[in-house]
């Protein structure tokens, strides 16, 4: 990304995140985002465990 690319909203600047290796679910986990959290979001512990069974599945059957 581009720096002049990068002015999203009223901050005075924009980071981007770079993430090695990145894996899609096959199917999304439903997330209710809380009012007026902007940056960070803690995860309740029922999302953060269908989110790792289904990396773990996915790991699982790529190793067979």
């Amino acid at each position: 990304m581009r720096p002049r690319e990068a002015q999203l909203g009223w901050y005075r600047n924009t980071y981007a995140w770079v993430v090695a290796k990145p894996r899609r679910l096959k199917k999304p986990v439903p997330y209710k985002h809380p009012s007026g959290a902007v940056i960070w979001v803690s995860l309740g512990t029922k999302i953060q465990q269908a989110i790792q069974e289904q990396l773990r599945r996915a790991t699982l059957s790529t190793q067979k």
